[in-house]
């Protein structure tokens, strides 16, 4: 003899995207929590797909892919350490200027967005 289930009511209109938002803020609350854990993930993977590009064209020549990778990678890193060689010394002179400034920039903001408020 067949089984019959018993019969369901329809779902109210206004669950489905009231599931949806809980779902959604429990994984927005998880990946906020495990941030220090996600983060070098992140940061590998936007810098995989910024690289690859430069991976394959070596590719193309005919340049192993492994060699390819560490290539773009070291000239990468090389490029980086040279910017931060040029920023540092820039940002460590203008700091204390902007922080002298920073007081004053903040009431010119105030007075400038509070009436329109």
């Amino acid at each position: 003899m067949p089984s019959v289930s018993p019969p369901t009511a329809p779902l109210p209109t206004w669950l489905r995207p009231l599931g949806l938002g809980l779902l959604l803020g429990a994984l927005a609350w998880l990946a906020w929590v495990n941030a220090p854990v996600l983060a070098p993930f992140a940061l590998s993977v936007a810098l995989a797909y910024v690289l690859r590009p430069g991976v394959d064209a070596l590719q193309r020549r005919r340049v192993p892919r492994a060699l390819g990778a560490a290539l773009v990678v070291l000239v990468t890193m090389t490029l980086l350490v040279f910017l931060a060689m040029l920023l540092v010394p820039i940002v460590v002179e203008l700091a204390p200027r902007a922080r002298d400034q920073l007081p004053d920039l903040a009431e010119r903001l105030w007075h400038l967005v509070v009436p329109h408020l």
